[in-house]
């Protein structure tokens, strides 16, 4: 089948259209979801290869924009309106081999996620959201409902798993790190890039521009042993954002920082 026959749809005249967003390349993840890397960099998902986010050929930076410019940025609007018109996406291959392997990808999982909201929360639909992004030249008048932190390689253990770019552990070790292919080795310590990044975060979600976001995610590393976590936190509760927002810490486990009780107020 040519890719031009996948958005073919024969049916009776009265049926009901089908979201324009079961494009075969539609992702909700490029209208309601960011994902900051620890050096303030955001990549349009954590499975993306395609490289970094640009305005002007240049890699956005939450150290020298702010978080809806960072969102609105060239290759933000590239992508959404190339995923709107049915192209295939450069750097989103590891979802279309899945989906050819006849498996359910993390794009496909995502928008069935979105539209059948389980939850029952206040939500625009697909072509809602695709008709904001038209209607304003694939600029998004909002910040994501999930903001995700890639937030540092401190850690303090060192998995046969993981890798010298996601454990501060593994990169002091020179055994396990020689398992690894030489380019994930990071030429500088990425575990501390991050805190401009939270600065800009919190700052935003305190203004109107932030009344989407829903959901904070950190990962590392390992981000409860992050000093700045718990400042970040009591900041949003003093702005009255903490009601309004679930977090989400991917964590090995191993501690239980005395900050954690500030969760209740979120």
């Amino acid at each position: 089948m040519a890719d031009s026959d996948a958005l073919t749809v024969i049916e009776h005249p009265d049926a009901k259209q089908p979201a324009r967003g079961m494009s075969p390349t539609f992702c909700v993840r490029l209208w309601q979801h960011m994902h900051l890397q620890a050096n303030g960099e955001l990549l349009a998902c954590c499975l993306f290869n395609g490289g970094p986010v640009t305005q002007d050929g240049v890699a956005v930076s939450t150290n020298h924009q702010s978080l809806m410019e960072i969102w609105n940025a060239d290759t933000l609007r590239e992508l959404r309106r190339a995923m709107v018109e049915g192209e295939r996406i450069t750097g989103c291959e590891m979802c279309y081999a899945a989906e050819e392997r006849g498996g359910e990808s993390i794009r496909q999982f995502d928008n069935r996620t979105w539209e059948s909201n389980w939850a029952k929360e206040p939500r625009p639909t697909i072509d809602e959201m695709i008709d904001t992004a038209i209607d304003n030249d694939f600029r998004l008048p909002k910040l994501p409902e999930m903001i995700d932190f890639q937030a540092a390689s401190l850690c303090n253990l060192k998995c046969r798993m993981c890798n010298s770019a996601n454990s501060s552990k593994i990169a002091k070790d020179a055994v396990q790190r020689s398992w690894e292919p030489k380019e994930i080795y990071p030429h500088t310590d990425p575990a501390f890039k991050w805190l401009r990044s939270i600065e800009n975060l919190v700052d935003e979600l305190a203004k109107d521009t932030g009344s989407e976001v829903r959901r904070l995610s950190f990962a590392g590393g390992e981000p409860l042993l992050l000093r700045e976590i718990p400042r970040l936190l009591e900041r949003l509760i003093a702005a009255g954002r903490g009601q309004f927002l679930s977090l989400t810490f991917i964590s090995n486990g191993s501690i239980v920082p005395k900050w954690l009780s500030l969760a209740p107020q979120f």
